[in-house]
């Protein structure tokens, strides 16, 4: 009997424990929500979202939302991203050293001027450097893959900066700094970086 009297209210504990905690949880979010359209109110008059007005009652519930959304690249890039859509590479020169990025930024590390002119590259370009590796780049899920991945550094002919890319068709020992590579495309353009399917031996 006894046994059976301390479940029941071990049970009893938890259901108000929970009620109070949904209980606080919903007042205070009321509380804000009434706060903030008294703000409102003083300012402009704006209505918030969901056409809240005071007294109105408001449930609170945790969870998980998906919320899809696009963001700005900035200029640069988004003259970057354009010139992949057309299968091309845009770079952008600095006005005071000249010195040209691919891909393009917005001001020079040397200068600190502002690169506005913008100018199209070869598809072709030089190996400066590169690894062996067993992780994917452009995955953020699980990363290692079984088989290696070879990637470099490639600066496009008439560009002075480097990019990092997959190097496809080539075998370790033929590598070599300096080499010769042209660009190899996706097969489905969408002017994003994946469009770079990688690189191959010129």
């Amino acid at each position: 009997m006894f046994t059976l009297f301390l479940v029941k209210l071990v049970v009893i504990i938890e259901i108000l424990i929970r009620y109070i905690k949904e209980s606080d949880e919903y007042y205070l979010s009321n509380i804000f929500l009434r706060n903030q359209i008294k703000k409102n109110k003083k300012s402009d008059n704006r209505k918030l979202p969901l056409e809240l007005v005071e007294g109105q009652d408001v449930y609170v519930k945790k969870g998980m939302v998906r919320a899809e959304f696009n963001f700005w690249v900035g200029i640069p890039m988004d003259k970057f991203y354009e010139g992949l859509e057309q299968k091309k590479f845009v770079g952008n020169k600095c006005p005071e050293c000249g010195k040209v990025f691919c891909p393009p930024r917005k001001i020079c590390g040397d200068c600190f001027v502002e690169a506005k002119e913008f100018i199209d590259l070869p598809e072709t370009g030089v190996l400066k450097n590169y690894t062996i590796t067993n992780y994917k780049v452009n995955e953020r899920g699980t990363r290692q893959v079984k088989k290696d991945m070879i990637a470099g550094l490639v600066q496009i002919d008439g560009a002075d900066t480097a990019m990092f890319v997959p190097l496809e068709n080539v075998e370790p020992d033929q590598l070599k700094e300096d080499m010769k590579v042209k660009v190899i495309w996706a097969k489905r353009i969408k002017g994003v970086p994946d469009d770079i399917k990688g690189f191959e031996p010129a």
